[in-house]
């Protein structure tokens, strides 16, 4: 987090952008490659699983979002930064 976006002052945003980056874009972006390299029947399969891995990824990245700051809930607590780990577990982790 830098300025000036300071993504770690406001856990639901620093989570909303793991989750549209690696939930939406990375795989919106693979499949518009895939869409303009694959034969027209591999184009057909690729769409129709297209929603499955968004939301199967979105997941992921929901979790990699509420696991980030684990390791550092002893840092949050000392210099009064709030994520969902410091909040929840009040720094006994890390």
């Amino acid at each position: 987090s830098a300025p000036p976006l300071r993504l770690k002052r406001s856990p639901l945003l620093a989570a909303l952008s793991i989750v549209v980056v690696r939930g939406v874009l990375v795989n919106a972006c693979f499949y518009a490659h895939a869409r303009a390299n694959l034969a027209p029947r591999a184009r057909a399969a690729a769409a129709a699983r297209l929603p499955l891995v968004v939301a199967f990824f979105s997941l992921l990245g929901v979790a990699i979002a509420l696991m980030k700051d684990v390791p550092d809930t002893q840092g949050d607590t000392t210099f009064g930064v709030f994520a969902l780990a410091s909040g929840l577990l009040g720094g006994t982790l890390g």
